[in-house]
């Protein structure tokens, strides 16, 4: 997806099971825009969404995402 995508748009994936920083290992540039955003379920019903940056995360990245899950209604949690 990194290659296919410009280098602003933000990576997100909802992953439980995977760090950002093993993801961002396959990732070719700029890995600063992966992040994972996993929702807590059921997601309809519970607003939490956790936000966990890999090693090489911005803090801008968490900062967008962060806006944007609250912009959606989402209550995020930096991990």
């Amino acid at each position: 997806m990194d290659e296919l995508t410009h280098e602003d748009v933000i990576l997100a994936s909802s992953t439980s099971g995977l760090l950002m920083t093993e993801i961002q290992k396959a990732m070719n540039s700029p890995l600063e825009r992966g992040i994972v955003t996993h929702p807590w379920n059921p997601a309809h019903l519970v607003p939490l969404v956790k936000l966990c940056p890999g090693e090489h995360t911005s803090k801008r990245t968490v900062e967008r995402t962060y806006e944007l899950m609250e912009d959606i209604g989402k209550i995020p949690v930096v991990l």
